[in-house]
């Protein structure tokens, strides 16, 4: 196969999986209702911008140095967070779900229906800093991610 058919091929291939992606998300209803609950303030990012996303979180990810305290989520529902005026990536456990990006005060606001859609869920602050590690028995972990120099 020459270059030009293989590249049509891997274009097709692309947006094929963005169609079942989203027939995918549709049909969650748990996605769908966190949707609802976040309402404008979620942006839903491509498949090109969560790929991107993924790379670089997994580039920093075994970098992060996990802060002291572990809290239950009604502990950090109570936090006063320096944090609440930044944007975080919604990440989810399942490969299937989309990645939002949203602001921290519309994550906690919401917290109960962003948590309900999969096991476990990762907020990751835009400038990746920082990232929060919700897990399915409840517990919530804070990370700092040091950016290389």
């Amino acid at each position: 196969m020459d270059y030009k058919t293989q590249e049509k091929y891997e274009q097709l291939k692309s947006k094929n999986k963005e169609v079942i992606l989203q027939k995918n998300g549709k049909r969650n209803v748990l996605l769908q209702d966190c949707l609802l609950s976040l309402g404008t303030n979620a942006t839903l990012l491509s498949i090109n911008e969560q790929k991107n996303i993924l790379k670089v979180i997994n580039d920093y990810v075994s970098s992060a140095i996990c802060l002291d305290k572990t809290y239950t989520i009604n502990e950090f529902l109570d936090l006063k967070a320096d944090i609440s005026d930044c944007r975080f990536f919604i990440v989810w456990d399942e490969c299937s779900l989309p990645i939002i990006l949203c602001p921290y005060y519309a994550i906690k606001k919401n917290i109960n229906d962003i948590i309900a859609v999969a096991f476990d869920t990762w907020l990751v602050k835009n400038d990746f800093t920082r990232f929060i590690e919700i897990t399915h028995e409840g517990m919530v972990n804070f990370y700092n991610i040091p950016l290389p120099d």
